[in-house]
């Protein structure tokens, strides 16, 4: 009996959500829990802060290693916030999270472009305009 887990790494390497969890855990480590609960804080960064923070890294340099994303990271609210940036950008395709082997380094750059899709038909003008007005039908009972 063979246990599956899911897809096969592809040959690129790419990292897994789990490899990505697991990382993202070990930089979590570093920040203590916080003591008092009641407090409530202000987060200074927003996804969409973060999401142009890290485009911006990495059009700096083509390739960082994941632990460089979260340099100079103050909180663990910042350590989650630039972790969702990072998926978000990873499922829109504009990152990916590289392996190259189990449990090593994760290195972050940009995705490969996707090949262009199919050429679809092209549909004439004729094709895209809308039928013409149906007729008006005068009833007998209208002219009574």
């Amino acid at each position: 009996m063979k246990l599956e887990f899911g897809p096969e790494p592809s040959a690129r390497g790419e990292a897994s959500i789990f490899d990505l969890v697991n990382a993202v855990n070990v930089i979590l480590k570093r920040f203590n829990a916080p003591k008092d609960t009641r407090d409530i804080f202000e987060d200074k960064w927003s996804v969409s802060e973060k999401l142009e923070h890290l485009m911006r890294a990495i059009s700096e340099r083509p390739r960082l290693r994941f632990w460089e994303l979260f340099v100079g990271v103050t909180s663990r609210s910042e350590v989650v916030v630039t972790f969702l940036a990072l998926l978000e950008l990873i499922r829109l395709k504009q990152l990916m999270a590289v392996q190259g082997e189990a449990f090593g380094e994760i290195d972050i750059c940009r995705a490969e472009p996707a090949a262009a899709p199919a050429a679809r038909p092209r549909l004439r003008k004729a094709h895209l305009r809308s039928p013409p007005p149906a007729p008006i039908i005068h009833s007998q009972m209208e002219s009574v």
